[in-house]
């Protein structure tokens, strides 16, 4: 007989195994934690704290959090694909079990065995001891390496409410990135071309040193900035500059209007099949059923513009960002400025929120870039305009959908076919060991920004996420990956799940009524795991009899249903939209139920989901990147509308826990809540609505086609 296989670890415990790089006793009772993951307004901070405290069982009030700093902290890749609570917090918790158990056991080889731990401070009987982490530092050991642990979330306490004692510093100057000014500031803004890859033909730089209050000009190739001691002298000067500097546009570009057209048209797609499941035999299909769905390219749209601050001292650079991927931004600065890792030196600061591959990198290129012609003796602070993060910034791509299903004789899924088309949804510096840095591809020596590649499927595709029905029947399933487009194209919350779960759930609402069932029934009899089935019927609990969902369609108000499980093995949601139709659609509440195993942090994992349903929400029925001439035009707020404080809806969530390990919940909403309104919009009008964002003229377009 084979010995049972040895419990696997984190990866990020495999190359960081020791205690001490990621928990640290410190005087007067102090515990740092430290972690690569970083607070991008999803919570993650509170819950490692929570983590980390209740382990060891210390108030999470003398736990200090060390986070993305890559001096200090271990390298967990970057902060993405809703893995910090499922990776990062199970590696913490390993090694606050072993220091725990480490400092039980040298306690217990001087005495009794019945020893507890309260608030850092061993207990004998429920006496004091004298002892505590802080006495017994010296008598632990010093290179204490981490123990695998087969179920490692035994034992771990019901979460609360957590505590939300970070957010009076958020309330007040410094804790943003955007609010840290040392003594030796300077303001810079760089001067970005009309469109990506244009040349700098001409420049009058005595001019440009002539603005008011401009010190220097920074120059190299077609990477052109302004310097100023005061920031209003440097935006006014990025202004102004335009009349001193020529451009010529790159080889022409496809003049594109429309994004998914340019999808449609283009040529030679990397086509792969994702899924083939064809079945024992070729399916009879009785009736069949097809149509599309599409999305726009959609903007991060953050509250505050892209920042960053660089300095140079000694010889060592650093970048203080908000970036989501601190140690991969570090390889990409060092290999485009030609220096060792070590040489540089990259620290997350929190700033506007942000899920995926927004203009942060970039802009820490970019100070990275002017701190270091500047030299020692000056901290540059770059801040993107609106309009740059409009429109230098990454976009999450465009995408289409073709749904091709039908009923076999006894009334199940047969035939299903589902091609989705999209640009790429992964570009991160770092990503598959690429610069892929804005200014890289500027400056006259710099690293092109590379040829994009589909995200590999082991990180769980781009495009094709969640593109495979989460569903009980056979399915083919093709992905055509479009690499290059008139714009950069990036990753942005739940990448292909948005529209992918669309589609399949609408395509699902067709072929329910075509069947003549409910939409709930008709899901549940193609829905085997038993996770799924609590949570489908735990959401749809809140819907009604059959009945009056039939009676619904037609009617001008609706509610829709949708199911999906992120990334088909993360975090589970279903959830009811309720929407109205007049001139446009109003969403008047949202219902769900989440299943995402073990709740670390209660208060924190609502936050997650409302806020994602919110999210997802604006995608669906506002938010687009308009194009003109073949790049973005979306450059205010004006051309960028998003849903407004008076349009959320009415949120309710129920979680569900199955005791099981912890699964992130930052993008589960992001699908099924579009795909709920999009199937709400489309029973209350009696119509299929596929192509995001629900807006006016859209619904307006729709009914003119049906008509």
């Amino acid at each position: 007989m084979s010995e049972p296989s040895a419990p696997l670890l984190p990866a990020s415990l495999i190359t960081h195994p020791f205690v001490a790089q990621w928990v640290a006793i410190r005087a007067p009772d102090r515990v740092a934690i430290f972690s690569g993951k970083v607070e991008l307004g999803q919570g993650i901070a509170q819950a490692l704290v929570t983590v980390a405290a209740a382990t060891l069982g210390v108030a999470a009030g003398r736990i200090d959090l060390v986070a993305g700093d890559t001096d200090h902290t271990p390298d967990e890749w970057y902060t993405a694909g809703s893995q910090s609570v499922e990776v990062s917090a199970t590696a913490l918790r390993l090694a606050c079990l072993t220091l725990r158990r480490a400092a039980l056991e040298a306690v217990r080889s001087t005495g009794p065995a019945a020893v507890e731990i309260l608030d850092g401070h061993v207990l004998v009987a429920g006496r004091p001891t004298g002892e505590s982490y802080w006495t017994l530092g010296g008598a632990l050991p010093q290179d204490l390496r981490i123990a695998a642990d087969p179920q490692p979330w035994t034992g771990f306490p019901e979460a609360g409410r957590g505590d939300r004692s970070t957010i009076p510093a958020k309330l007040g100057a410094g804790y943003f990135i955007q609010d840290i000014a040392p003594p030796d500031l300077v303001h810079a803004r760089v001067i970005r071309p009309p469109r990506h890859g244009s040349v700098l033909l001409d420049i009058d730089e005595a001019a440009l040193a002539a603005l008011p209050g401009i010190r220097s000009v920074v120059r190299d190739g077609a990477f052109l900035a302004l310097v100023a001691d005061r920031e209003w002298d440097a935006v006014r000067g990025a202004r102004l500059a335009a009349a001193h500097v020529r451009w010529q546009d790159p080889m022409p570009q496809p003049e594109a209007e429309d994004a998914v057209a340019e999808l449609l048209a283009a040529p030679n797609p990397l086509v792969r099949e994702v899924h083939a499941d064809a079945g024992p035999e070729p399916p009879v299909v009785a009736r069949r059923w097809r149509g599309t769905f599409s999305r726009q390219p959609l903007s991060h749209a953050p509250i505050g513009p892209s920042c960053a601050l660089a300095a140079e001292t000694a010889g060592r650079l650093t970048v203080w960002t908000h970036s989501q991927g601190v140690f991969q931004l570090r390889g990409a600065l060092a290999r485009l400025l030609g220096l060792e890792d070590e040489a540089v030196r990259v620290v997350h600061v929190p700033g506007a929120g942000c899920y995926g591959h927004n203009g942060a990198d970039d802009a820490a290129c970019d100070a990275a870039l002017i701190a270091r012609r500047l030299g020692t003796g000056h901290t540059v602070r770059v801040v993107w305009s609106r309009e740059d993060e409009f429109r230098c910034a990454p976009l999450g791509p465009a995408m289409h959908v073709d749904v091709e299903a039908g009923l076999d004789a006894g009334g199940g899924v047969a035939g299903w076919r589902l091609t989705v088309r999209s640009a790429p949804h992964g570009r991160r510096p770092g990503f598959l060991g690429e610069v892929n840095l804005l200014a890289g591809d500027e400056i006259a020596d710099g690293v092109p920004i590379a040829p994009p590649r589909p995200v590999p499927p082991q990180l769980g595709g781009g495009g094709e996420r969640n593109a495979v029905a989460a569903y009980s029947f056979p399915q083919q399933v093709t992905h055509a990956f479009i690499g290059e487009t008139a714009f950069r194209t990036s990753s942005l919350r739940a990448l292909g799940a948005h529209l992918n779960v669309v589609a399949i759930e609408g395509a699902l609402d067709e072929l329910a009524a075509m069947a003549g069932m409910d939409p709930v029934a008709f899901r549940l009899a193609h829905l085997a795991e038993p996770r799924a089935r609590t949570v489908v019927e735990r959401a749809a609990a809140a819907w009604g009899d059959p009945q009056a969902r039939a009676a619904e369609v037609g009617s001008g108000r609706a509610r829709g249903f949708a199911y999906a499980r992120y990334k088909n093995k993360a975090a589970l949601m279903a959830c009811i939209a309720e929407v109205e139709v007049d001139e446009e659609i109003r969403l008047l509440r949202v219902s769900a139920a989440v299943e995402c195993g073990r709740v670390l942090d209660r208060d924190g994992c609502l936050n997650q989901v409302e806020g994602g349903i919110v999210q997802s929400a604006s995608f669906t029925l506002r938010e687009a990147v308009a194009l003109k001439g073949g790049r973005a035009a979306t450059e205010t707020w004006e051309d960028y509308p998003i849903l407004g404080f008076a349009e959320v809806p009415e949120i309710t969530v129920e979680l569900l826990e199955s005791g099981g390990d912890p699964l992130g919940v930052g993008e589960v909403a992001t699908g099924p809540t579009a795909a709920a309104i999009a199937n709400a919009a489309s029973r209350a009008l009696g119509l299929r609505l596929g192509h995001l964002p629900l807006t006016r003229d859209r619904l307006i377009a729709a009914l003119a086609e049906q008509a």
